[in-house]
């Protein structure tokens, strides 16, 4: 009799559990399916965000003043303002036109600035500051400085370049010829746009060899971009192979097509 009783009470025990299982289940999906449709919505929301702003940075990259640094284990080497572009074709455009020089005293302030690590302040009204640590370019072939930096009868290299773009003074041996290249008048001045002028073409190298270059560079943790965006955010954990689909499918020919086409239709 005791044996039957006892039998009666686990099998009512153990509908209990059961049934506590069951509604638990219940809400634990319902639960879940509430987090999973949160999740979806905000996968949406995210999605569209970074599309926006992916769009925004197209469009404002190219017609908004950035400002452009260089440097090397946190000391500021030089930097420049991409200026605004008003249409016109760049070849057709001086230096002046498409860069303007920091001076030694907005370098120091930036320098200032950055140590502390007010990135806003160095913003100011600037679309963007990209900040770029000289490692980035030093993968770029060596032979591929002798062609680019061909001045008057002198082919300067890799160390020169590096040289130049380290210095506080200017090296005597680089001052005269620079000064007859035209950059500037006194040793400073010719330092200062010396160092632009490399700035800028380093980072021109660097996207004729991969126009994905920025991206890439800023995976790795090369460049520093504030303000830093949803699609910057997003570019953070796309996978690589997705990036490296895209670069291969940026051939010189697709990408010369896509140009031709753009000035067509700029024309029109």
């Amino acid at each position: 009799m005791n044996q039957i009783l006892l039998l009666v009470i686990l099998l009512i025990l153990s509908i209990a559990v059961i049934s506590a299982l069951y509604r638990f289940s219940k809400r634990l999906f319902k639960i879940l399916g509430i987090i999973l449709s949160i999740l979806a919505v905000l996968s949406v929301i995210a999605g569209i965000a970074v599309i926006i702003d992916a769009k925004q940075f197209a469009q404002r990259f190219t017609t908004e003043q950035s400002l452009y640094l260089l440097q090397e284990e946190g000391r500021l080497l030089t930097g420049f303002y991409a200026l605004q572009d008003d249409g016109a074709a760049s070849e057709d455009k001086s230096i002046d036109e498409l860069f303007k020089t920091l001076s030694e005293e907005k370098i120091a302030a930036l320098q200032e600035s950055y140590s502390s690590g007010s990135l806003d302040e160095m913003r100011d009204s600037n679309y963007k500051v990209m900040i770029f640590d000289i490692r980035t370019f030093e993968s770029i072939p060596d032979n591929e400085f002798t062609k680019a930096f061909s001045i008057m009868t002198l082919s300067l290299d890799k160390e020169d370049v590096f040289s130049i773009l380290r210095a506080e003074s200017l090296p005597k041996r680089y001052s005269s010829l620079l000064e007859r290249y035209g950059l500037a008048s006194t040793g400073a001045a010719v330092l200062a746009d010396a160092k632009t002028a490399m700035f800028a073409q380093l980072i021109g190298m660097s996207f004729s060899d991969d126009q994905l270059f920025l991206i890439t560079s800023f995976r790795k943790g090369d460049v520093e971009i504030y303000t830093k965006t949803a699609f910057f955010y997003f570019l953070q954990y796309i996978p690589d192979s997705i990036l490296e689909t895209v670069k291969n499918g940026l051939t010189p020919d697709e990408i010369a097509i896509e140009e031709q086409q753009e000035s067509v239709q700029e024309v029109k």
